[in-house]
């Protein structure tokens, strides 16, 4: 596991491509996909409960962690897990 605070959650975030000048539009992204995926007349591939869940809560949390020019970026703890799941 590997956690970050301040401006190196930032730094590690801009290198995922995820910035403040980005966010805007990955926001925009994250929005369109959840709508489609809560959209049941749809036909269109769409996100599992879960992920639409977890997308919500990463997306709740990097506005506030970019709110107010970045001020809140002290209040965050960034924290990367990695899991691999094996399908049988």
């Amino acid at each position: 596991m590997y956690s970050w605070t301040g401006d190196k959650a930032l730094q590690e975030l801009e290198e995922a491509n995820i910035s403040k000048q980005c966010f805007p539009i990955l926001l925009e992204c994250a929005t369109k996909a959840i709508k489609v995926a809560t959209d049941l007349e749809t036909d269109a591939p769409r996100l599992s409960g879960m992920s639409v869940i977890t997308l919500e809560g990463l997306f709740l949390s990097l506005s506030y962690f970019f709110s107010k020019n970045g001020s809140h970026m002290l209040d965050y703890q960034l924290a990367l897990q990695r899991s691999v799941r094996k399908h049988e």
